[in-house]
């Protein structure tokens, strides 16, 4: 499973207080929930904990401290931590939908998968287009195999704004998994527009067309990957069987092949299977050529062959 963007939370900052009471113990207890903020933004993390917890002592009643105070566990992973001071807040304010996200993604963290679902869920009840919620439990589905839930998800997601990239590339790698190949590639086109040099969808694009007999596109494809550095190296040879069978062109195929084989790609197994391709064309230069490279496996088999 490949996934983009594969958990996240809707808040990412701390949250700041700019008001003011005239009570004494409050304003101390702001003054120290500031001072946390401050600690918090410089990495000073155990002060900014002393700080929230000092705050706390004061007012406990004090939400905005201890929701500071739950996301600087996260930050230090603390998550035990976190988690508890997380449900000691929604004791009090059980439908607040961003404390509902933030121990949603306590749990992703400690692999809680079923509970975390459960939350995002019950946040989906309360507010059917939070898309944070739909997104994370979108994965969290994914990850516990249910893939059609999986997919339901990130089309609602897709419906709300059909340009975001990680949602169109997740739902075309769910299509692939789910033997929808349409589907797929409907969705990795829609994605490549967007992040057309993204090796990973080109590879999976590439894949799926050579797959679906579609090989003037694959070979477009593996065309563009073999531009790129670090990509897999069988992309190399794939290039080369396609040129060699499907598309019979055997001079750029051999140019290819040796390209494959300077790229590292040593699988005799499938050097062997190429030459062993009823549509395989110029075969006695490709027996030359992996013979030299001694990456032919020659039996009865072969031989038989060869002897044609």
């Amino acid at each position: 499973m490949i996934l983009r963007r594969f958990l996240f939370l809707i808040l990412t900052g701390i949250i700041f207080l700019s008001c003011t009471t005239g009570v004494s113990e409050k304003e101390a207890a702001e003054a120290y929930y500031n001072l946390g903020n401050t600690y918090f933004d410089l990495g000073e993390y155990s002060k900014a904990v002393r700080a929230y917890q000092r705050a706390l002592q004061l007012d406990s009643s004090f939400s905005m401290a201890s929701y500071n105070l739950a996301r600087l566990y996260l930050e230090t992973n603390d998550i035990d931590q976190s988690i508890t001071v997380l449900n000691e807040i929604l004791m009090e304010d059980s439908d607040n939908t961003i404390i509902l996200n933030t121990l949603g993604y306590a749990y992703t963290l400690q692999e809680r998968n079923q509970e975390a679902l459960d939350i995002f869920l019950s946040i989906l009840e309360r507010s059917p287009y939070d898309s944070n919620a739909l997104y994370n439990s979108a994965v969290l589905y994914w990850k516990l195999e249910n893939r059609e839930k999986a997919l339901t998800q990130f089309q609602e997601l897709y419906r709300n704004n059909p340009e975001d990239s990680d949602v169109l590339y997740n739902l075309g790698i769910l299509e692939i998994e789910l033997e929808r190949p349409d589907g797929g590639i409907r969705y990795l086109e829609e994605y490549r527009k967007q992040e057309p040099n993204d090796t990973d969808a080109l590879t999976a694009l590439g894949t799926l067309y050579e797959e679906e007999k579609y090989f003037d596109r694959a070979l477009e494809i593996y065309n563009i990957l073999t531009e790129k550095e670090g990509i897999p190296r069988d992309i190399y040879f794939r290039k080369a069987r396609i040129l060699l069978t499907a598309i019979g062109d055997g001079e750029a195929g051999l140019k290819a092949l040796e390209e494959a084989y300077v790229s590292g790609f040593e699988d005799k197994g499938q050097y062997q299977a190429l030459f062993e391709d009823p549509d395989l064309v110029n075969k006695e230069q490709v027996r030359i050529f992996l013979e030299e490279k001694g990456l032919l496996l020659l039996g009865e088999k072969e031989d038989d062959l060869l002897g044609e």
